[in-house]
């Protein structure tokens, strides 16, 4: 199924929030990606295709980014003064990744209480794209290695009371540390 035109607005909204993530996180120190500093650059292009979209773009995204950018090798690139030529070699060099942040996404469901007219908040981790739609608000932490969060995406109707938000970051945190030592086995 191709679709011609420009990208969706979920598309577009994607490709900000990994910039963002890339920005934010310092997952990358843009200097390494000039071999030759004033004469050349690399440019990395990052496309996701979504094979299945079920829900949590933004985590797999995420993870996906981060495992792309670890299995990239750039071939050696050397210049000669003398002759002002650029050489590119066979030899290939990893990028140096300085942190691997992790996104952790929920749903939430915001749930009146008939007793006493009050409102709860249920918080769905990993949500399906069903589960996605029929939520009132989204939330995205990415979360560094100390656990430190870099960047929130929140989508939704309704602000997140405090205790909720306090709540998901706990969650956040403890679910990031496994996802990492998850992706740290595969990588």
């Amino acid at each position: 199924n191709i679709k011609l035109g420009p990208p969706s607005a979920t598309a577009q909204e994607l490709s900000t929030f990994l910039k963002d993530v890339v920005h934010a996180s310092g997952c990358l120190n843009l200097t390494d990606l000039c071999p030759v500093p004033n004469r050349v650059a690399w440019v990395l292009y990052i496309d996701v295709v979504c094979l299945d979209h079920d829900g949590n773009l933004r985590d797999a995204a995420i993870a996906a980014l981060i495992a792309a950018l670890n299995s990239l090798r750039l071939p050696q690139v050397t210049f000669d003064e003398e002759l002002e030529q650029i050489s590119v070699s066979k030899s290939k060099s990893k990028l140096k990744i300085l942190c691997n942040p992790v996104c952790c996404s929920y749903s939430v469901f915001h749930l009146e209480s008939s007793e006493i007219t009050s409102e709860e908040n249920t918080l769905l981790a990993d949500p399906t794209y069903a589960e996605e739609e029929v939520a009132n608000s989204e939330i995205s932490f990415v979360i560094l290695e100390k656990g430190e969060i870099c960047v929130t995406h929140q989508t939704g109707d309704r602000p997140i009371p405090q205790t909720s938000m306090q709540q998901a970051i706990a969650l956040a945190t403890s679910q990031a540390a496994h996802i990492r030592k998850a992706l740290k086995d595969l990588l």
